[in-house]
């Protein structure tokens, strides 16, 4: 999802919990002549969230499109998932 939004011309970011994978793979995408940054943190952690996601709106004024691909399993209607309940 990442490449094919780079060559659509899209501003990248990529989260992961390890900065050193998360580098890696941005790194991967530059050796392919798009642009990607890394942007690690844990989503289980809201302050961390939001704090990149800020970041991001502060240095290029706006967020247009946010992925949600989180690795995890919970099966309930999403108007009743809160962040305590993860």
């Amino acid at each position: 999802m990442a490449e094919a939004m780079a060559r659509a011309g899209a501003l990248v970011y990529l989260n992961g919990r390890d900065p050193e994978h998360t580098k890696v793979a941005a790194d991967r995408l530059g050796d392919a002549g798009l642009t990607a940054h890394p942007l690690p943190f844990d989503v289980n952690d809201e302050k961390a969230g939001k704090a990149a996601i800020e970041a991001v709106a502060a240095q290029h004024g706006r967020l247009d499109i946010l992925v949600n691909n989180v690795g995890q399993r919970l099966r309930a209607p999403i108007e009743s998932i809160t962040l305590d309940g993860l």
